[in-house]
């Protein structure tokens, strides 16, 4: 079961893209998954905390551990705009 969950994976792998948004302020993206790989789906994972950024760089990071993405061209943080958010 975890073997065929692994093979899966290297046939699916997605990444998380930030395209130039049409309907909105320029300022802004739309992020979806692709299967595509390309410099707009370069993220970095920092610590919430501003304060604790440059001291935990580079540090570990555990699966229920708190993030923010930013996106690594735009330097902006990946946010929830709920007016535009499908559930």
């Amino acid at each position: 079961s975890s073997c065929l969950s692994r093979s899966l994976f290297s046939l699916f792998q997605l990444h998380l893209t930030c395209l130039k948004s049409t309907g909105r302020s320029g300022r802004s993206c739309d992020v979806v998954f692709t299967d595509k790989p390309g410099r707009n789906s370069v993220w970095m994972v920092m610590h919430p905390g501003i304060h604790l950024r440059m001291e935990l760089d580079g540090t570990e990071v555990k699966i229920d551990d708190r993030v923010v993405l930013a996106h690594a061209s735009t330097n902006k943080c990946l946010s929830v705009n709920e007016d535009y958010s499908s559930r």
